[in-house]
């Protein structure tokens, strides 16, 4: 039996669209599922990164306001850090870079000393802020570039206005005296055990070097 050219070449044409027609959609199927995994691995990642920022940043914060050292656990920061950079564009990676390097400022602030001064608190405060919300619009954009950025975000540091009120609150010396440290006239002091103890502030009377003390009395 004779067969035809015609068939034999539409027959042929027919099994090669074929094959490339599943060669095709199985790369188009794996792309799809590299991107969904690499989608949900990074929204994973950001939410990690989100949340220790958040513990970080509220432990600090209240160790400002309650005048004490910070105990800040850092271990799932560092190791939310180390997710980010691994599937993070780099945009996303620039913005949590500059949310590391507030939150170093702040620790610094208590590096041998305890800070007080509430105009220390507010540049930090204010950048930390703009940088939280710079690393979530990245993350966003990172997660679906048609998002629209957001002009201020959920989750982020406290209002200042808070802050200001927790500090400038007329309780704040009795409960910086219940918790043993010092409010105003009171000197504070680290025991080589580091142990703090709390002295009174020393008046004219029992301080020798004092203006007041040696106020009245005769000429030598």
């Amino acid at each position: 039996m004779t067969v035809s050219w015609d068939l034999l070449i539409s027959t042929a044409g027919g099994v090669t669209a074929t094959v490339v027609g599943v060669i095709a959609g199985g790369v188009v199927g794996r792309r799809g599922q590299n991107q969904q995994w690499l989608q949900g691995t990074q929204t994973t990642a950001y939410e990690k990164f989100l949340q220790a920022f958040g513990a970080v940043e509220a432990e600090l914060r209240e160790a400002f306001l309650d005048e004490r050292r910070p105990a800040v656990d850092w271990v799932p920061f560092v190791a939310a850090q180390h997710s980010v950079s691994l599937v993070a564009d780099p945009a996303t990676s620039a913005a949590a870079e500059r949310v590391c390097e507030i939150l170093e400022d702040f620790t610094i602030l208590f590096h041998g000393r305890q800070p007080t001064d509430l105009e220390e608190l507010r540049p930090i405060h204010t950048a930390l802020g703009e940088a939280h919300l710079s690393f979530v619009n990245a993350a966003r954009c990172s997660l679906a570039p048609s998002q629209r950025r957001l002009d201020r975000s959920l989750g982020g540091p406290s209002p200042w206005r808070g802050v200001e009120s927790f500090y400038t609150r007329p309780d704040r010396s009795l409960d910086l005296a219940l918790a043993g440290r010092p409010t105003e006239g009171q000197e504070y002091h680290e025991s080589p055990l580091g142990n703090p103890h709390i002295h009174r502030q020393r008046s004219g009377r029992d301080n020798p070097g004092h203006p007041r003390r040696h106020q009245g009395r005769a000429p030598q």
